[in-house]
């Protein structure tokens, strides 16, 4: 019997480019290889996360990214203003206003340390 985990990626060099964050579509990838990615509930669909291997990791939207690179602030925290959500195509490298097959990768317009807290305390992520 395997356990189901949630998972989330994040990093504060936002998203993939060769100058600043080389290294989450890798590190995506290489989780996709290895892991089986479901959705969260059987009924949901998720093309962006195929099943590849018998070690079930529940996760719809697992990568939440700040929209810029900001390593000098990774720690900060946004206390005003909104927050702003963008998806990204990991394979295309655009940007959309709206999540869809190809863009299901998540673009905060917040601090990396914002990103993972509203993620993680389920403003985002539920």
């Amino acid at each position: 019997m395997s356990k189901e985990f949630r998972v989330l990626v994040t990093n504060d060099d936002g998203p993939p480019s060769e100058a600043h964050s080389p290294f989450v579509l890798p590190f995506v990838r290489t989780l996709q290889t290895h892991c089986s990615w479901k959705p969260r509930s059987e009924t949901e669909s998720s093309p962006c996360f195929p099943a590849a291997s018998p070690h079930p990791i529940v996760c719809s939207r697992s990568v939440f990214l700040p929209a810029t690179q900001q390593s000098w602030i990774s720690k900060a925290h946004q206390i005003h203003g909104d927050i702003k959500l963008s998806y990204y195509d990991p394979e295309g490298g655009t940007v959309s206003p709206i999540p869809s097959e190809n863009h299901h990768w998540n673009l905060l317009d917040a601090t990396p340390g914002s990103t993972s807290i509203d993620t993680l305390s389920g403003t985002l992520w539920d």
